[in-house]
Order: structure tokens, then C-alpha cells, then sequence
């Protein structure tokens, strides 16, 4: 898949020319990218090369639509593509206030609770820690391929002590990937959510570690946003170590596998695989997005 295919086959069904703005994503399972119908609505253009994808992502934009998540529009469904409205509203940055933070734990709230769950996948086939327990030995594999023996020793301790966990987790749709680049803020202070095509039905707490997962200092606001209960916030203790570092380590083969620079991510594994343990409230200064 590459955009110049994707533009073309759009130029064939608009019977008009295809103005391509800002690309976000240009690989093989995926092309993404700013454009203006010809009726001069700005959009956003998907192209899958999975069908599946694509059908998890239709279905979790209408489902956090009716739950009254504001997210795109979809303006045409068409085989392996999707033409989506455009949100304005400022992107959730590191340096954002923390209302807008209290504002994206204010939308997960609302999906989680709100939002069904059919047509959705369960991650993991339904068993939850059972997919994360079944991904150890490859997680493993990777971090000693990458990382020093005792970084990655450490951080195989992180996810065993994590995934041994006994609780069954509540199953919710997740948005799956809701790290903050995924976010608008509107100019009424509230959270839109952008980029549905990982969504699926599991733990809600792992969309709260993945939002906050480079910008932990922000993790008060966004709890105080999802107005969440002591029982809640004991399992975002929990499991905010575990859980980091298995979106790191995702982030990691991700990274690799599409021809990206993973070095930011792997020297974020290694402080974590050091400072596990330490006050979670402390500023961590230096730790930018980088997945």
C-alpha cells in the first residue's frame, strides 16, 4: 500500500483531483493523510490493508459515537478505505494544562462506562491476562536482543509480577492506543478522541496507562478527570509499571518492524528497568513521546 495508489483510486471515485495535505502514516499495512473533498469539507483519508482493521475501526467510532464520545465522522465507507471530518481543537501535549489531561480522563470515563462492546474484539480471545502471559516469552526474547541482561532480567520481572495478578479486569472497549497524540481539545474544553484502529474489548486500565505513559506527572489529573474510585486507583498503582512497560516493549517491535527509530523507547525501558519503585509523584523531566 502507498499513497500515490490510495490517491488514486480516491481521484477515480471523486472524479476530481486529490489535494494531499500533512501524511501522517505512509507503510505497508497503512496510509493516512489531510485532504479536501470536492466539495471542500477538510477530511482525514484511511486506506487499510487489513479489512479487519478497518472493520474495528468503523465499529468503535460508532460505538463511542452513541456513548457520546465525540470522535470523527465518518463522510465515506469504502472498500479498505475511510474518509473521516476533520476535529479541530488542540493536540494533548506534554506541556498542556491539566485540565486538558482532566478532560481526556473525562472521555475514557465516558467510553468505558457508556460504550458497547459487540463487534469489537477481546484482546487475547477474551482471556485477558491470558494474552499477556502468552506474550512474555517473545517480550523476553526481544529485550535481550536489544537491551544489557540485567535491563532486561529487570524488566521480565516487571511483567511476570504484573501479569500474575488474580483479578479479572472489567471488560470495556478500549481505545487501545490512547497515548496523547490520539487526542483534540476543543475550544470547550472538551476531549476528542482520534484513531480507533487498535480499539478492543479489555482492561480500561490499560487506556489510562497508555495516556499517560510518557507524561506519568500527568496521571493525577487524568484519574481526577475519570473521577476514579480508591478501588480503581489502587489497580492503576498496580499495574502503571507493568503496563508501561508492555506498551513500551509493543512500541518497540512496532517501531523496528516499520523502519522507525526505536532508541528513544529503548532508553526509556532501560530508566524504568532502574527506577521501578520510586515515587510515582516525582516530575520525570526528561522523558519525551516517542510511541
Amino acid at each position: 500500500m502507498d499513497l500515490a495508489t490510495v490517491r488514486r483510486r480516491l481521484v477515480r471515485h471523486w472524479g476530481a483531483t486529490v489535494r494531499v495535505g500533512e501524511v501522517y502514516v505512509e507503510h505497508h499495512e497503512r496510509v493516512v493523510f489531510q485532504s479536501v473533498t470536492p466539495t471542500g469539507t477538510r477530511v482525514v483519508v484511511k486506506a487499510f490493508a487489513d479489512p479487519a482493521r478497518l472493520a474495528v475501526e468503523l465499529a468503535a467510532l460508532r460505538a463511542a459515537g452513541t456513548a457520546g464520545v465525540v470522535v470523527p465522522e465518518v463522510v465515506e465507507h469504502l472498500p479498505g478505505l475511510l474518509v473521516l471530518s476533520w476535529l479541530d481543537g488542540e493536540p494533548l501535549r506534554s506541556t498542556s494544562p491539566d485540565r486538558y489531561w482532566s478532560a481526556a480522563g473525562s472521555t475514557l470515563r465516558r467510553l468505558h462506562e457508556n460504550a458497547a462492546t459487540h463487534d469489537i474484539p477481546a484482546a487475547g480471545s477474551d482471556d485477558w491476562w491470558g494474552w499477556l502471559r502468552g506474550w512474555l516469552p517473545e517480550a523476553r526474547e526481544r529485550t535481550r536482543e536489544l537491551l544489557p541482561g540485567a535491563v532486561a532480567d529487570r524488566l521480565s520481572r516487571i511483567l511476570e509480577d504484573g501479569y500474575a495478578t488474580a483479578d479479572v479486569p472489567p471488560k470495556r472497549l478500549l481505545h487501545g492506543d490512547s497515548a496523547s497524540i490520539h487526542w483534540r481539545i476543543g475550544h470547550d474544553g472538551v476531549a476528542a478522541m482520534l484513531d480507533f484502529g487498535d480499539a478492543c474489548v479489555g482492561d480500561p486500565v490499560w487506556d489510562l496507562v497508555v495516556l499517560t505513559h510518557w507524561d506519568e506527572g500527568r496521571l493525577a489529573a487524568v484519574l481526577g478527570g475519570y473521577r476514579a474510585d480508591p478501588a480503581l486507583r489502587a489497580r492503576v498503582d498496580l499495574l502503571f509499571e507493568p503496563y508501561r512497560v508492555t506498551r513500551h516493549l509493543l512500541a518497540v517491535d512496532w517501531l523496528l518492524d516499520h523502519g522507525y527509530d526505536a532508541h528513544a523507547t529503548l532508553r526509556e525501558l532501560t530508566r524504568l528497568a532502574s527506577w521501578t519503585g520510586r515515587d510515582r509523584t516525582a516530575p520525570i523531566g526528561w522523558a519525551r513521546k516517542g510511541d
